[in-house]
């Protein structure tokens, strides 16, 4: 109940409406933009897997796209998911709910309420621009790589190239998980540490400090590169590994040792 509340807030509310339309339009707009560039250079059209948005195929303005969406990702998510939590607390709500629900209680309904909606958010915008991709651009045979780049390649990257609708869907799987995560370390900074400059600045280190790893979180989000996912495996679990244990830490830490009213 508790958890349908929260949701329904942010369907209610239109600024949050509006951010989740903007993450939600800018794959679409990046079709437009690559037939139109298609067009306009008469260029042969990429097999439709080759097109989807976190291939990037384009060579102009596609990684643009990637990353208002992605880049600034933890950012949406705070507006969407955790302005709630340092509202409440101005408020008093928090006190209230608390009284009612129990602690315990309202820290899980906001992380569920966190991953959840960050999670369905990225994997319908991805999926709806997959979808849109196989049929505007159905038809297109041109591979992303000729014969001579393959032969450079790894076998990784021809498997890859060989099953595209099955690649797309994976990493759209794990994109959105990673996204969900970020969001429920946005959300526990918020309900634990309040200060929005220390909030925002502490989910947007969790988010990028990764990226500069030598295998790059960059690398999770971008299938068909010379980078596989067993190349990337340790990034994803080592990320996976630490949001949850920064999670968890501060679930425990207040919920088990810290009696005292949040």
């Amino acid at each position: 109940m508790l958890l349908k509340y929260q949701v329904k807030k942010i369907w209610n509310d239109p600024i949050k409406n509006f951010i989740c339309f903007l993450v939600l339009f800018f794959p679409c707009l990046e079709i437009i933009y690559n037939l139109f560039d298609l067009i306009s250079r008469e260029a042969h059209v990429l097999r439709p897997e080759f097109m989807c948005f976190l291939v990037g195929s384009s060579t102009r303005i596609s990684h643009v796209f990637q990353s208002i969406v992605l880049w600034f990702f933890p950012l949406y998510s705070l507006l969407l998911t955790s302005e709630d939590c340092i509202e409440e607390r101005k408020t008093g709500i928090r006190n209230i709910v608390i009284a009612k629900e129990g602690k315990k209680k309202y820290i899980k309904s906001h992380l569920y309420k966190s991953f959840i909606f960050s999670f369905l958010l990225i994997m319908l915008m991805l999926l709806i621009n997959m979808a849109l991709v196989y049929i505007i651009f159905a038809g297109g045979k041109t591979p992303k790589y000729d014969d001579l780049m393959l032969s450079l390649r790894t076998d990784n990257l021809l498997w890859a190239c060989k099953n595209g609708l099955l690649v797309n869907f994976i990493y759209i799987i794990i994109t959105a998980a990673i996204c969900g995560l970020i969001s429920m370390v946005g959300t526990i900074s918020a309900i634990m540490l309040v200060d929005r400059k220390i909030v925002y600045g502490i989910t947007m280190l969790f988010w990028f400090a990764p990226t500069f790893l030598s295998k790059s979180l960059l690398y999770v989000f971008q299938p068909f590169t010379e980078y596989s996912l067993s190349f990337v495996a340790p990034t994803i679990i080592g990320v996976f590994v630490v949001y949850i244990l920064y999670i968890s830490g501060w679930y425990v830490k207040e919920v088990y040792f810290d009696k005292k009213s949040i």
